[in-house]
This record gives structure tokens, C-alpha cells and sequence, in this order.
């Protein structure tokens, strides 16, 4: 559908206002050419008939007498009925109506004639009948009204026409604003189809018109490529600068703690390492956050083997679990594999896995199949649940539920970011209270 500030819609009203006069011009011409028409055809004729009526008047014995040819009543019929003539010699009527009045010399004039408007032609001759010369008049005429007629059937023609010239007119410029604006179309294909992981220049013959729209276009995807190199420079340099102090910090308060022999001291170093790991873990998943942001739009997809992806970060956990006195089961249904970005599914399973461990009291159960097309995976714990908070708000940045205690460090990032790799692979994300205690974190993949 064409939008009121649709190009397409301004060239086909522009276009079509023009057809519209043209074709008004076209019966207004026609119109006139029809009434010019029609005087050359019959001007003729009266001349003609004129002409016969005098070539047949004779000086009779006592008189002048006119004998009108057949063929005249012929042609005067195919102008007008009734018949308009007049023959007179010397003023005196010899045939025709008396008061149909000649002009003042030869030639065409107009009149109005018994309510009409008629058209004569009138012939004056001098003639010699017998030794006498005297003047004849001939008038021949046609009622204007049936030059009218027959312009106007003309007319009525040429407007079938002009309807005619309309359509295909409007029919044109709608081809012709389709075409006109076919470069500008393209050009936004080309755009659509760029993304953060294609930035390349548009290469297109542009019309010269848009020439200056396709370089500010490719100007702004060049500012916009080295912005995301620089996103991801920055990303990982301040992964390195954010870590690596909070690990420097760490071991030094591991090493006060172990010399101390204060209980004061020592439960005040507890606190510290504990505020330590809070924020190492925090930093983190804000870096993750960001990563997956900016990966999410320029993801590389490849095949992977998700059950061997997720038997890997099992056993990079267990150690993690046994000293939490864990119990980190894994149970793989079927092979499963995923056609996704390795390193954002990598993420989102690490942090559902951490989650389970740190919210668990005694086990957590990690399983995966195949369902059809879509990949499943459960990973589920005996903690508190997630209370009666819906999906979306636990998903949201910086939220964690209500049944998560301050005891527990998080930073309530893990969900968001699971949640938008799933979001970004098509897939999505569930959370359940199961019915003996605990929570089960479903993951599905397409």
C-alpha cells in the first residue's frame, strides 16, 4: 500500500495530474478542430450549390428563370432541413425564402435567422438578360445548430477517448514511479541486508540523483565498523584491566588471612574476599552482558556437539562442586548436535550450570537430547525455587528473585544473558518450580 509520504504515490499523482490536463487539452483541441473541420467540409458545398443555382439561371421569353438542379436539393439536404436559399434578380424574389437576406458582397458571414444561427454564403453576379444587365443574388445557408450536432458527436468521441488516454496514462506513470523509484528500493535491499558481521561498501550503479545518499550510507557503514573494532577491543582490554587487579587483590588478602592469627582480622579478610569474589563475578558477567550484545548481531554460526560442549564445562565444575559438597550428575539421553555460535551457547550454558550450583543444596542434574530440530536441555537443582516471579522479570538486568538471599553472591545478569542468546538463536528459555523443591532451567535450541 502506498503511504501519503510515499515517493511512488507522489510521482503517480504528479504523473497523472499531468495526464489529466493533457487529456483536457486533448478534448478541447479535438473540439476545435472538430467545428474547423466542419466548416471546410460543408463551406464547400454551399459554395458549390451556390455555384449550380447560378450556372441554371436563364432569361426566359418575359423573364429570368431558375431551375435548380437535383443534385443542389441533394446537398443542401445533407446540411440542413429545412432547405435555406434564396434567389433574387434585381431585388426581386425569384425562388426560395423571401426572408433569408444576402450579404452586402460574396462570401461567408453568419446570421441569426428565425432563432437560429445560421451560416450562408451569398453570390452576387451581373448578368446580361437580353439587352438589360442586372444584379442576381444567391444565398445559400446551414443552421449552425447542426454543425453544433455533429461537433458535439465529435466531441462525445473524443472524450471516450481522452477516458481512454487517462487510464492508460495513469497505468504508465504507475509503471514509470515504480521505475523511477526502483534504484532507491534496491538501495535499501542492500542496506537491509547489512549487518555488524557484513559492513562492507554498497557497490551499486546509483542514479546520479542518489549518488550522494549511497556515499553518506557507505560513509556512516565505515564509521560504524571501526566503532564495533573498537567496542571489541575495549571489551576485551577492560576484561584483562577489571580482572587482573581484582586477582592481584585477592591473593594478597589469601595471604593476609593465612598469617593472621586475629579472629577480628580474620573474619574482616573473610568479608573482604568474599566482597572480592562478588565483584570479580560481577565485572564479569558484565563483561559477558556486553559481549553478548555485540556478538549477538555478528554471531558465527558453525555445527557443534552440544552434549560434548556441555559434558566439558560438567567436568571443568566438578571439582567447584565437591567443595560446595555438591552432586553434579550428568546424563546424556542422545548425541545432540547445534548449529549456533559455540561461544555465546558456551556462555549461557556456564552461567545456568553456575547458577544451579550456587542456588542448590545438595545436587544438580544437567541433561540433553534431541527433540526433532530443536535441541533440549535441563538443568536442574533442589534450591529454593524461583518463587511465583514471572520469566520476564527475572530476565531483566539486575534482577534476581525473591527467593535468593543475600547470602549468595550473584549480580543478577546470569538469566539476561542466557536469555538473550537464546533470543538471538531463536530459542527459548524457561524456568520451573519443580514440585519436590528446586528449580529446572530449560533451555531449548533450534
Amino acid at each position: 500500500m502506498l503511504r501519503s509520504n510515499s515517493l511512488s504515490r507522489r510521482l503517480l499523482v504528479q504523473l497523472t495530474l499531468v495526464s489529466l490536463l493533457l487529456a483536457a487539452l486533448a478534448h478541447l483541441s479535438a473540439r476545435s478542430i472538430a467545428g474547423q473541420t466542419m466548416r471546410l467540409a460543408h463551406d464547400p458545398i454551399l459554395h458549390a450549390a451556390a455555384q449550380l443555382i447560378a450556372d441554371n439561371v436563364r432569361a426566359g421569353a418575359q423573364d429570368v428563370q431558375v431551375s435548380i438542379p437535383a443534385s443542389v436539393f441533394t446537398m443542401l439536404q445533407q446540411l440542413s432541413k429545412p432547405l435555406l436559399y434564396h434567389v433574387s434578380v434585381q431585388g426581386q424574389t425569384l425562388v426560395g425564402l423571401k426572408d433569408l437576406p444576402a450579404a452586402e458582397k460574396s462570401g461567408f458571414t453568419s446570421l441569426r435567422y428565425r432563432g437560429q444561427t445560421v451560416r450562408r454564403y451569398t453570390l452576387w453576379d451581373a448578368r446580361r438578360f437580353g439587352d438589360d444587365v442586372k444584379t442576381l443574388s444567391i444565398v445559400v445557408a446551414q443552421g449552425e445548430a447542426v454543425q453544433r450536432g455533429i461537433q458535439a458527436r465529435i466531441g462525445q468521441i473524443a472524450a471516450l477517448g481522452s477516458i481512454g488516454f487517462m487510464v492508460i496514462a495513469a497505468l504508465l506513470s504507475w509503471l514509470a514511479a515504480r521505475h523511477a523509484i526502483r534504484p532507491i528500493t534496491e538501495l535499501a535491499d542492500a542496506v537491509e541486508r547489512r549487518g555488524p558481521h557484513r559492513l562492507t561498501p554498497i557497490k551499486d550503479d546509483a542514479p546520479i540523483e542518489i549518488a550522494p545518499l549511497l556515499h553518506a550510507l557507505n560513509h556512516f557503514l565505515d564509521r560504524f565498523s571501526r566503532s564495533i573494532r573498537r567496542t571489541e577491543a575495549f571489551i576485551s582490554e577492560a576484561a584483562h584491566h577489571i580482572r587482573t587487579p581484582l586477582a592481584t587483590l585477592r591473593m594478597q588478602a589469601d595471604v593476609l588471612l593465612s598469617k593472621t592469627h586475629n579472629p577480628e582480622h580474620a573474619a574482616d579478610l573473610r568479608r573482604m574476599l568474599r566482597s572480592i569474589d562478588e565483584n570479580n563475578r560481577i565485572s564479569a558477567q558484565i563483561l559477558e552482558h556486553a559481549m553478548i550484545r555485540y556478538r549477538s548481531d555478528r554471531y558465527k554460526r558453525s555445527r557443534i556437539d552440544l552434549d560434548a560442549l556441555l559434558e566439558r564445562l560438567v567436568e571443568s565444575q566438578q571439582t567447584t562442586a565437591e567443595l560446595a559438597d555438591r552432586r553434579l550428575q550428568w546424563l546424556r539421553l542422545e548425541p545432540t548436535s547445534l548449529y549456533c555460535d559455540a561461544v555465546l551457547i558456551e556462555v549461557a550454558l556456564r552461567n545456568l550450570l553456575d547458577n544451579a550450583l550456587k542456588y542448590s543444596r545438595s545436587w544438580v542434574g544437567v541433561s540433553v537430547w534431541q527433540d526433532g530440530n530443536t535441541a533440549q536441555v535441563w538443568i536442574e537443582d533442589d534450591g529454593p525455587g524461583i518463587g511465583a516471579q514471572p520469566l520476564a522479570t527475572l530476565c531483566q538486568p539486575f534482577t534476581r528473585g525473591e527467593e535468593q538471599t543475600g547470602a549468595i553472591i550473584g549480580s543478577g545478569l546470569g538469566l539476561a544473558i542466557v536469555s538473550e542468546v537464546a533470543s538471538a538463536h531463536g530459542g527459548t528459555l524457561a524456568l520451573h518450580n519443580i514440585d519436590s523443591g528446586g528449580t529446572r532451567a530449560a533451555l531449548q535450541l533450534p
